[in-house]
């Protein structure tokens, strides 16, 4: 088992610790490169972060089983759905937040690299057992490819491919 993973998610551990990523700034969430793959794990390495944690299925199941690490998922998620202008309401749908219209301006251009990272948090959500919210998510994604085709292009089939489960 990747205890380092394990460890990080618990919130022991790895500097800076997932309690202070969590306090980071829309600047930060954006700017900063080396969280995301500790914040949605994945079982192939990454190209770049090659620090990051690899899952094995052990490590899998170990987080899909355990409900303390799936809630710090599931918070890491609500964060980076606020920082692209998304919310989860009360009824558990991902719907537009008051700052969407604000927030997009920051990642919804060309070739932009929150495009990879949205493709990582939607396959990491379905990996560990919080698909219902990466499906859930991929819908609203669909609404706002079908208003910027031209600039989110083949990334809609990166992230059409990450929630097929």
């Amino acid at each position: 088992m990747n205890y380092n993973i394990i460890y990080f998610l618990e919130g022991k551990g790895r500097n800076p610790s997932i309690y202070e990523i969590w306090s980071y700034n829309l600047f930060q969430l954006e700017y900063k490169h080396d969280y995301i793959q500790w914040l949605f794990p994945l079982k192939e390495p990454s190209k770049y972060n090659i620090n990051a944690p690899i899952l094995s299925d052990e490590d899998i199941q170990y987080i899909k089983s355990n409900e303390k690490l799936k809630n710090h998922i599931l918070f890491s998620f609500k964060q980076m759905l606020h920082f692209y202008g998304f919310k989860i309401d009360d009824e558990n749908k991902i719907k537009y937040n008051k700052n969407y219209w604000i927030r997009k301006f920051n990642w919804l251009h060309k070739n932009n690299h929150n495009f990879k990272r949205i493709t990582r948090i939607l396959k990491s959500l379905c990996l560990l057992g919080l698909e219902k919210y990466a499906i859930e998510w991929e819908k609203i994604l669909e609404e706002v490819y079908l208003k910027y085709p031209f600039t989110i292009n083949d990334s809609i089939n990166y992230w059409r491919r990450a929630v097929m489960i």
